[in-house]
């Protein structure tokens, strides 16, 4: 049993330090009069677990803590002792609170048995419970004394300041994207991955939903009659717009609904045939090797596009009415699929702390990818990066799903992917174009296509556009910038050893940190593109000019 801090008991804090003295160094252990302090103070700075006999078996130590704590600890002068029960404060609704995990620690006993699990679900549900108030952190800070302590940092989305005169380490997480709920989001979507990949005791069925249902408006009275029958049967499903959380990005909501959910239905219909939603949606699904269910409610055959998503497939034909059968046979796909489909996730979770790294397309597609896993990748984050309140991103607008493979196919030397072990987290595109084509773009008129790309085989002179640098929003980080920047500038230097002259470059930015980015690399803003993107220039010799692009090319070079 998991329960709060304001429930532990005295006999409980002994047991709790008890436990430190076992995992921790002296230097690290604390009096029971400082942990009562604490628990007086701030209760919810102790989440712990019991066993049958009440007996505290592990237990979760974060706390919203001041500005000053908090740079004592990024200053590495002091460890976490320094903070005394007056640093500790509750967080404050739409305000940039401050939270600082202090230490997970489980019995030895009972290692393996989900109390790990158990504690990060406590957690993560209070800080969703606080954002659904409004309440967030912008960062959150650790002092990590192991190397699993560090392991766990790293899993957490978090990234290594310096390390410390006492052996330790320092993890920072701090608001790096456009949303100020960017940290308490990582941090919460990371411990659910901890949740789902743990411990040895966690049910079959890892995932937090069994069905994300996907449909088109006009068919979302049949879908939510869907969803009320199948989680009447003891099911749950993600449906939007109801599970989509309040103060969160749309997009990325419905790309982790996909991901935590072990199949998807497909309510399909021409209206649902014709909205570059849903099939954005398949997409996803597809790119995740999710099984799809359709349900088609009408008897309309399926476009080419959507047809090319779905290949040879079962359909269930719902029409002219919805009858038991249908759901009986949902959940009997549901069921047959439970048990395999955790082995997938669970190993994809492994990539969780996999290193980062820039791999060449021409590489990863010769040793780890085939074109239409990096195209369903590619046209997922574009459709993460690029809010579609600002612009519908349809077939029209991006192409299809053989567009993006032939594109990629032709133009692979030009691209690269940002890799997390196996996955692919992020990719950049930088394609040699005509003066008169560069001139077009620059003014906004119209986006990159691969019609504009030049053939530079020969060599020649140049312009250059960075059509797009895109990395999931649940990983963004300067550093990842950097890497995808330092790939670009190397490519750049590379093209002009191999007689590819470039004279100026182009980027349409899309993030408030690709924009401090380019402003820093004397980028100039030019005009505003049909997807609402900034479109800013430079002279490439102005570029290798700039103290910024000398630091990183620098830095790639060693």
């Amino acid at each position: 049993m998991v329960k709060n801090g304001n429930e532990m008991l005295e006999f409980q804090v002994l047991q709790a330090l008890e436990l430190d003295r076992q995992t921790y160094p002296q230097e690290y252990w604390l009096d029971e009069e400082t942990v009562v302090k604490y628990l007086r103070r701030y209760p919810e700075i102790y989440t712990f677990a019991v066993d049958e006999n009440n007996r505290l078996i592990g237990y979760l130590n974060m706390s919203c803590i001041d500005l000053a704590s908090f740079e004592k600890i990024l200053s590495g002068e002091e460890s976490d002792i320094c903070i005394g029960e007056n640093n500790l404060c509750f967080p404050k609704k739409a305000t940039a609170n401050i939270l600082y995990f202090s230490s997970i620690v489980v019995d030895k006993k009972y290692r393996g048995q989900g109390v790990a699990s158990a504690l990060f679900n406590k957690m993560a549900q209070k800080l969703e419970d606080l954002l659904r108030k409004d309440v967030y952190f912008d960062k959150v800070v650790a002092d990590a004394v192991s190397v699993s302590g560090e392991r766990l940092c790293r899993a957490f989305g978090m990234k290594k300041v310096f390390g410390t005169s006492r052996n330790s380490s320092v993890f920072l997480l701090e608001a790096e994207s456009n949303s100020p709920y960017f940290a308490s989001q990582t941090l919460i979507n990371a411990m659910k991955i901890k949740i789902a990949g743990g411990d040895k005791m966690m049910k079959a069925n890892v995932y937090q939903y069994d069905l994300f249902v996907s449909y088109a408006t006009p068919n979302r009275p049949i879908a939510e009659y869907v969803v009320e029958r199948i989680e009447k049967r003891g099911k749950k499903c993600f449906i939007a717009p109801r599970d989509i959380r309040l103060g969160f990005d749309y997009a990325t909501e419905i790309v982790n609904g996909i991901s935590n959910s072990c199949a998807v239905l497909l309510v399909f219909s021409s209206q649902s045939d014709k909205s570059a939603y849903v099939l954005r949606e398949v997409n996803s699904a597809v790119s995740r090797n999710k099984t799809i269910i359709p349900l088609r409610i009408e008897n309309f055959v399926p476009s080419e596009a959507m047809e090319f998503y779905l290949g040879p497939t079962h359909w269930l034909d719902a029409f002219p009415h919805i009858l038991d059968t249908h759901l009986d046979n949902i959940l009997a796909i549901l069921n047959g699929l439970e048990n395999s489909e955790a082995a997938v996730q669970n190993k994809s979770n492994e990539n969780i702390s996999a290193e980062w790294q820039v791999m060449d397309m021409t590489q990863a597609l010769v040793e780890k990818f085939d074109k239409k896993k990096v195209a369903l990748r590619e046209i997922e984050l574009d459709y993460l990066c690029i809010s579609p309140d600002k612009f519908e991103m349809n077939d029209n607008t991006e192409g299809t799903l053989e567009d993006w493979i032939d594109s990629i196919s032709e133009l692979e030397d030009a691209s690269c992917l940002l890799l997390r072990g196996d996955e692919i987290m992020g990719y950049c595109d930088v394609y040699p174009v005509s003066n008169a084509n560069f001139d077009v773009l620059i003014s906004g008129e119209q986006m990159i296509s691969a019609d504009k790309c030049d053939v530079y085989a020969f060599g020649g002179e140049f312009d250059a556009y960075i059509a797009m640098m895109a990395i999931d929003p649940v990983c963004v980080t300067q550093e990842r910038y950097l890497q995808l920047l330092a790939w670009v500038f190397s490519k750049l230097k590379k093209w002009g050893e191999e007689d590819i002259n470039i004279d100026r470059i182009g980027i349409s930015v899309y993030s408030s940190m690709t924009e401090k980015f380019v402003k820093a690399l004397g980028f100039e803003f030019a005009a505003i593109n049909p997807a609402k993107g900034k479109v800013y220039k430079t002279n490439y010799a102005l570029l290798k000019n700039n103290a910024v692009y000398k630091k990183i090319t620098a830095k790639s070079d060693k």
